[in-house]
């Protein structure tokens, strides 16, 4: 079966669906709970294994990839790992925050016009988003 790749607009308010869950339910009770820095560091540890661990366990979705018919999968469309999730979250992560910022945006434009719609961290990790099949 031959895998689409996610438009950019579906990958987009998937992203935001998760902030906002991120920040709703656990950075926001965890400030509320701690205002420490010890708190902070508990909110950057618990939103990044809700995005390393849940693709892992739910076949390539977390929750807004999932309302929004889209999901991680290899791209030879084998189920992603957590070593996968690993250098898709923290390696790409890592590359956006030395460019400051400017791999960032040179993804977004890559996902709008790249056939396989893919960004650096898909690259890196070798990852593609799909529409739900």
């Amino acid at each position: 079966m031959e895998q689409r790749p996610a438009d950019f607009v579906f990958r987009f308010f998937a992203y935001f669906i998760d902030s906002v869950l991120i920040f709703l339910f656990i950075s926001l009770p965890i400030y509320l709970i701690t205002k420490s820095e010890e708190g902070l560091l508990l909110m950057q540890i618990i939103s990044s294994l809700y995005v390393i661990v849940l693709p892992v366990i739910w076949k390539g979705y977390l929750l807004g990839k999932r309302l929004m018919g889209i999901r991680v999968v290899k791209t030879n469309g084998q189920k992603v790992t957590i070593g996968t999730m690993v250098i898709r979250y923290i390696g790409g992560s890592f590359l956006y925050l030395i460019s400051f910022g400017i791999l960032l945006i040179i993804s977004i434009f890559m996902v709008i016009l790249r056939q396989d719609n893919r960004a650096f961290h898909d690259l890196l990790a070798g990852t593609i988003v799909i529409n739900r099949t």
